[in-house]
């Protein structure tokens, strides 16, 4: 019987023809009017059930889609905090590099500003004198060298921090107060352990 079309029939007319199913099994038997209820019943605990797992799904899908938004909400979060952490890893480095090129700028213009000093009082090229600032001999020292070997033994000056001693060449001998206050004042800006050598730079033609 599941084959039966109604499909030519309206809607009134299908329950109609329902109503006449029951009141037709009511008149034959007892047995047919129990069995209609059963069928009606079992139809409609169907109908309920497959009302019930429809909206289930339904909830089930919302479910999934609620957590679907939730999942990208938190992606897009993670990379918006993400983005903006790079930019500012991005800018913390270049201002970084811009402070360190300044700071390499200002100590190359002190070293060269003292080489230049240092050589005007020796007579001789920035390009031919290196200074030395080190602990050396159970002192701090000042050293001012010919050439740019920092371990030469032949200094131009020698000038110890702590006592303001100092030793000169010969012919140099006349200016140890001048080399004093110099000595003196590049000792308070040079860091300990540094060796600046007028080779290292590019000086103008004179």
């Amino acid at each position: 019987m599941d084959g039966l079309d109604f499909s030519d029939i309206s809607d009134d007319q299908l329950v109609e023809l329902a109503r006449a199913c029951c009141l037709e099994s009511l008149r034959r038997s007892p047995a047919a009017a129990q069995a209609m209820r059963d069928m009606m019943l079992s139809e409609a605990e169907k109908a309920r059930i497959a009302r019930e797992a429809s909206e289930a799904e339904i909830r089930a899908a919302r479910a999934r889609e609620t957590e679907r938004i939730a999942r990208d909400a938190a992606a897009q979060a993670r990379y918006e905090e993400e983005r903006r952490t790079a930019a500012h890893r991005a800018a913390s480095a270049v201002q970084a590099s811009e402070r360190a090129r300044i700071l390499a700028e200002e100590q190359k213009q002190r070293d060269m500003a003292l080489l230049r000093q240092a050589a005007t009082m020796v007579g001789k090229s920035p390009a031919d004198i290196s200074i030395l600032h080190c602990y050396s001999r159970g002192s701090m020292r000042l050293i001012i060298n010919p050439g740019s070997y920092r371990y030469t033994r032949n200094h131009l000056v020698d000038y110890r921090v702590k006592t303001a001693d100092i030793r000169t060449v010969q012919a140099l001998v006349n200016r140890k107060q001048d080399f004093v206050t110099f000595c003196a004042a590049a000792a308070a800006v040079l860091p300990t352990d540094t060796f600046i050598s007028g080779s290292d730079y590019r000086w103008p033609e004179e």
